[in-house]
């Protein structure tokens, strides 16, 4: 297998988590197959089975190593609420920016709430990471290659679902570090905005520092 199940510490193997297992093994000819495609923009794929609180995650990565023997991830709490996997059922979605626990920088989750079982149990959330540090990085370069050198940051403002992670991530031009927060927008006013990115719910913004 490329891909691999990790199951916190402390999880019950039982029916349930044991058919997440087999369904997900046909995802990875899938994962392979949209990840050659797509390499310098998708970091990651995984899926989420809610109930065990378990990920398989392509390509294989050692999650222990990354998080430790146990997490409790935030997408995964916030969908034991059942009100909210009504409403998102089925739905894609996008999550707030945010920095990857993998190292890879600044990114974006886009995600589908699946159900193979039509019960808590089945419920599995599908989704690709999407690099945006990867293009920042080569806007940086094309300004650098063009001889500008001016200290500006790029404010990516978020009309994502409040799920998890700030509303606001501020990109700096000069060190390629990424901050986070909720309060960025005060200062939205006096940037330009140079894009909006629909398909993301995300809007970026040129900012003198």
């Amino acid at each position: 297998m490329k891909s691999n199940v990790y199951i916190t510490r402390g999880t019950k193997v039982n029916k349930a988590l044991e058919r997440y297992v087999h369904v997900t093994d046909s995802l990875e000819p899938y994962w392979a197959s949209v990840k050659d495609l797509n390499r310098a923009t998708i970091t990651w794929l995984y899926s989420y089975h809610i109930s065990s609180n378990s990920m398989r995650i392509y390509p294989w990565v050692d999650m222990s190593a990354v998080v430790g023997p146990t997490i409790k991830w935030s997408l995964v709490s916030y969908f034991e609420d059942s009100e909210k996997v009504t409403k998102l059922r089925d739905k894609p979605f996008c999550t707030r920016p945010y920095d990857d626990l993998g190292g890879t920088g600044t990114n974006v989750s886009c995600c589908k709430l699946l159900n193979i079982d039509e019960n808590l149990d089945g419920l599995i959330l599908t989704c690709a990471d999407i690099s945006l540090k990867s293009a920042l990085d080569r806007f940086r370069k094309a300004r650098s290659d063009l001889g500008i050198f001016s200290s500006q940051n790029i404010i990516m403002d978020s009309d994502a679902l409040p799920i998890i992670y700030k509303k606001q991530a501020r990109f700096d031009l000069t060190s390629g570090l990424a901050t986070y927060s909720d309060d960025f927008a005060v200062n939205i006013h006096k940037a330009r905005q140079i894009s909006d990115f629909k398909i993301l719910n995300l809007k970026l913004f040129l900012e003198d520092k």
